[in-house]
């Protein structure tokens, strides 16, 4: 495992949930153990991504934007 990239994966999945979710919303982290391995879910409720979308979104570099207003979604994980 390398430290260095969970660090940068568990930062950017906080970062996107606190970004896209609006005031009032909630962020919850959780960190489960199963035997040999540990699982990091990161959840939100803000807007979540379009179904087109869902196909890019571990391609480096690629953002969704809304057409109508430009605004940047988030990125659900789970």
């Amino acid at each position: 495992m390398d430290h260095d990239r969970i660090v940068q994966v568990v930062t950017n999945l906080l970062s996107n949930a606190i970004k896209f979710t609006d005031a009032g919303g909630t962020v919850e982290v959780k960190v489960e153990e199963h035997k040999d391995r540990i699982q990091i879910v990161v959840e939100d409720n803000g807007q979540g991504i379009s179904q087109e979308f869902m196909n890019k979104m571990w391609e480096k570099f690629h953002q969704e934007e809304n057409a109508s207003n430009k605004n940047k979604l988030g990125i659900v994980t789970g």
